[in-house]
């Protein structure tokens, strides 16, 4: 089907696999543009199913979404089925919940948070390569019934206007960094994406300039097709960290973060300080609320696998051990791209290990 429609403007229609969506741009030239669809696919010697068409509809469900003029969200049949799903007995169960709350994970803050109790269940070896019991924990409970809230009423994402000033306002605490994407619809701010992830390794020793640096380098690499493919130049990054109100000017002692703004000149932001109290919105992806067991301490133990700290809670955690050999042990070594690797030995020619 995407050979058969590849003449066609991609703001005409958008086609996956089997499933086409033709765009709404007024009455008539709708008319027109259904015409050009269905004149190709005939060409083509196709036939369409007129009981699955949806035509001159205000919303449609396509690809397990309902699209409309306001925006993108979840498929009422799909979040029904999270909301009435009893708790699961088994893997292979668990495992279908898992999989379909992970096609919507885009919709919930924080989705790699809540859905890692229910990620170690799914693990059938402990460290000794023998099957794990599957045991449904208060822990694991907690999360499935926080998925099952948070895809019931999943919020609306509006689309993109790539001619209108995106507005990026990422946020950091201790333990994760992230952002969200926006822009002004009818003189208020819309949602067009949000993430966020932990902090990870070295970076949790991070001073807070640097975590709040890294939080809008992550939320511009994040969104580059969406800052990079705007035709407006301007690009605003809010910021409750008046430290990075520097990295505009490129006036920085810290030399990680020096670097982090040389990366950041090519998006043209322009960084604006807004007070805490005004940017909340951003606080809630990255201050959400921590597990007890994830808190870091100083003085934290060194994973026997990786070689990485770790904080204290998370290998006090029953199964941590489990599931980190089971994670390193099935992992693919890592692959380095030769001209990097090449550039890498020139800069430490003394060093006998590079």
């Amino acid at each position: 089907m995407s050979m058969v429609l590849a003449a066609l403007p991609r703001d005409i229609a958008l086609v996956y696999v089997d499933d086409v969506i033709v765009f709404l741009r007024g009455h008539q030239q709708h008319l027109q543009d259904l015409r050009e669809v269905f004149l190709l696919v005939r060409v083509a010697g196709l036939k369409l199913r007129l009981e699955k068409a949806q035509i001159g509809k205000v919303e449609v469900e396509y690809l397990g979404h309902t699209v409309s003029a306001r925006g993108v969200r979840p498929s009422k049949k799909n979040t029904e089925k999270v909301k009435n799903w009893p708790t699961p007995t088994n893997r292979a169960r668990l495992r279908t919940f898992v999989f379909l709350c992970n096609y919507y994970r885009s919709f919930v803050s924080g989705f790699a948070r809540i859905a890692h109790p229910l990620n170690e269940l799914l693990q059938p070896f402990d460290e000794k390569g023998q099957l794990r019991p599957f045991i449904w924990t208060a822990e694991a409970d907690a999360a499935f019934q926080e998925l099952r809230c948070c895809l019931t009423e999943p919020p609306v994402l509006y689309f993109p206007n790539m001619h209108t000033p995106f507005i990026v306002k990422p946020d950091a605490c201790d333990v994760s960094i992230g952002g969200v994407l926006m822009q002004l619809k009818d003189g208020k701010e819309r949602v067009v994406a949000y993430a966020s992830r932990r902090l990870q390794g070295t970076e949790l020793n991070y001073g807070m300039p640097e975590k709040e640096a890294l939080a809008g380098l992550f939320c511009c690499r994040q969104w580059r097709h969406y800052l990079l493919g705007s035709s407006v130049f301007l690009r605003v990054i809010h910021t409750d960290h008046k430290p990075n109100l520097a990295m505009e000017k490129n006036k920085l002692a810290n030399k990680r973060i020096e670097k982090w703004a040389l990366e950041l000149q090519e998006y043209g932001l322009q960084f604006l300080y807004k007070e805490k109290k005004s940017h909340t919105d951003a606080d809630a992806v990255s201050r959400m609320p921590m597990p007890a067991e994830h808190s870091v301490n100083t003085g934290a133990p060194f994973c026997r696998h990786c070689s990485r700290p770790v904080d204290r809670g998370s290998a006090e955690r029953p199964g941590f051990e489990a599931a980190i050999a089971g994670a390193t042990g099935n992992a693919l070594p890592m692959q380095v791209a030769l001209p990097f690797l090449e550039k890498v030995r020139s800069s430490v020619p003394s060093d006998p290990a590079v």
